[in-house]
């Protein structure tokens, strides 16, 4: 068991560190942060479709398959894709509902 916790220990510091290094520097707001995931919840509802629909995002952003509204892309525009690797992405993006996933607002 002492084992299973440090692995998933590790894990998310693993996680954490990727969000941090690849996401932060543009996205330094945390109530932008939140605001993201909320909107990703209430379209996607499951961590496995939230993560997934990131990644698709992330990977070919379009203002179809964004959970933002209208009015903050054409503020905003569309994000540019993004330039990391897939297991690279995965990892930021598993940091990122860590941090940010309402489960945590509700406990």
């Amino acid at each position: 068991m002492r084992y299973f916790n440090i692995l998933i220990f590790a894990s998310i510091l693993l996680y954490s560190d990727a969000f941090q290094s690849h996401c932060t520097t543009c996205h330094q707001m945390e109530r932008q942060l939140q605001m993201f995931i909320y909107r990703y919840t209430l379209k996607h509802s499951s961590e496995k479709k939230i993560k997934s629909a990131l990644f698709d995002y992330l990977k070919n952003p379009q203002a179809q398959n964004s959970v933002m509204p209208m009015g903050f892309i054409n503020r905003w525009g569309v994000k540019k894709p993004s330039t990391l690797n897939d297991k690279t992405l995965k990892e930021a993006i598993d940091g990122y509902y860590q941090r940010y996933n309402l489960k945590k607002v509700w406990q």
